[in-house]
């Protein structure tokens, strides 16, 4: 936060003009000044201006589990652009490499494609999810293995456009949950328990929330506050409402057409604000208004699992692969040492035993010498069994050697030349072969 904080200051001419301070000490600040910048700061940028913005349309929608991982690592390590876009295309890349079906993401192929031969088994596949979905929703329709290409085809179509307009509407309910949020808050009224730092409740655990659909007794609290509100609330939060729907997109606002009427209806229905309402009619209009919305928000907020196919362009609760960003680096370099050639061509010869001690390269000879010393090392003692293991690698690379060479000779050769072999092997070797054999083994 240090690091966030002071180049945040530091790019601020005015802030520098003005106070005269130095951005890299935190004491020179107020705490709660630096917590308002970096929540505003984060909650701009996480809420209402990417995942949860009702314009943000994403051909994959990012699920809770990476959601949860995001801001994890945007809190603890690192709250660059950079970082933010290197999980993403993490996460994008896990999905479509782990989900054939991802091939419909955009599009679906074509009759003729799906057709030919080798398009069979994904067909299968298709075929096979929906089939599942259908079972599992316990639908009465016929059996999909009956229906026809094109009929395959509509119903991915169809899953992909309800999928997205689940998703949007998903991302309309949070925003009009977080605007009557804020507004009750701001009346004075008893709020959600967003932002609370005891009970360390950000807007991210509420986006994420949102996605488990876990926000209906939310939903069923800001209800029961709408029915306290006053004429002059109402009015104001109707006004607010009905400015949140024009705001929208096109499709946006075409697809809620009965919730605007219903809003409109409501702020009809609402006395002139100079009456005393002895009637009660500002009461029944914020219980029937608390009612209507109570159902429409939970039918906003309906989890995307409920759509057909819904892990092709969802990555729903699955995790985030942590190891690619922050790897787990000693397990690699342990299991590295104990088997090196597992990491090389090697190891693609699978009727190959476990190669010996002296086979393994110096590293590795070093770190078995290592393990089996126990807790203490004596480092002479342990170089001494390295050299000893030196030596034997070199007797034995000698004796491969001339195990080869006399597999190149001739049967005549070979029998005539054999005492010859034979002293060849025994023949001590001169100083100058041994002086440079414990340089080797220094430099080693």
């Amino acid at each position: 936060m240090r690091a966030f904080i002071a180049g945040f200051v530091n790019r601020s001419n005015l802030l520098e003009q003005g106070n005269g301070r130095s951005g890299i000490s935190l004491a020179n600040y107020d705490i709660e000044t630096l917590l308002a910048w970096y929540t505003a700061i984060r909650n701009a940028y996480a809420a209402e201006q990417t995942f949860f913005e009702p314009k943000f349309e994403p051909e994959v929608v990012i699920g809770p589990g990476v959601l949860a991982y995001l801001a994890d690592y945007y809190d603890r390590h690192d709250s660059s652009v950079d970082a933010i876009l290197n999980i993403l295309q993490l996460a994008h890349l896990r999905h479509f490499s782990g989900e054939a079906l991802t091939l419909v993401v955009n599009s679906t192929p074509s009759a003729e494609t799906l057709l030919q031969g080798t398009s069979l088994q994904f067909v299968e596949e298709l075929f096979g999810r929906q089939q599942s979905f259908r079972t599992s929703s316990n639908s009465n329709e016929r059996d999909w293995s009956q229906q026809s290409i094109l009929s395959l085809i509509a119903a991915t179509d169809d899953a992909r456009s309800a999928l997205y307009s689940r998703a949007r509407r998903i991302r309309i309910g949070f925003r009009i949950v977080k605007l009557i949020q804020d507004f009750i808050t701001s009346q004075g009224y008893k709020g959600l328990y967003w932002d609370d730092p005891v009970k360390r409740i950000g807007i991210v655990d509420v986006m994420i929330s949102t996605l488990q659909g876990g926000l209906k007794s939310n939903v069923k609290y800001l209800g029961t506050t709408i029915k306290k509100l006053k004429i002059s609330q109402l009015a104001m939060l109707f006004d607010n409402m009905h400015a949140f729907f024009n705001c929208l997109p096109v499709d946006a606002r075409t697809s809620e057409k009965e919730a605007r009427s219903n809003l409109v209806v409501a702020i009809n229905a609402l006395p002139p604000q100079g009456d005393d309402d002895v009637t009660g009619a500002s009461s029944r209009v914020a219980a029937d208004f608390a009612d209507w919305l109570v159902k429409y928000m939970n039918d906003l907020l309906t989890p995307l699992e409920s759509v057909p196919l819904w892990d092709i362009w969802y990555t729903g609760a699955s995790s985030f692969p942590s190891s690619l960003i922050n790897p787990s680096v000693r397990a690699t370099v342990v299991a590295g040492l104990f088997h090196p050639h597992d990491f090389t061509e090697q190891s693609r010869d699978q009727g190959k035993t476990d190669p010996a001690l002296w086979e393994l390269p110096d590293t590795s000879i070093l770190f078995h010498r290592y393990l089996d010393s126990g807790k203490m090392l004596n480092i002479y003692d342990w170089f001494v069994v390295f050299q000893q293991e030196l030596e034997t690698q070199r007797k034995n690379l000698k004796e491969q050697a001339l195990a080869a060479k006399s597999r190149q000779s001739s049967p005549r050769k070979r029998s005539g030349k054999g005492k010859a072999k034979e002293s060849e092997s025994e023949k001590p070797e001169s100083e100058e072969d041994l002086e440079r054999w414990q340089l080797e083994v220094q430099a080693r």
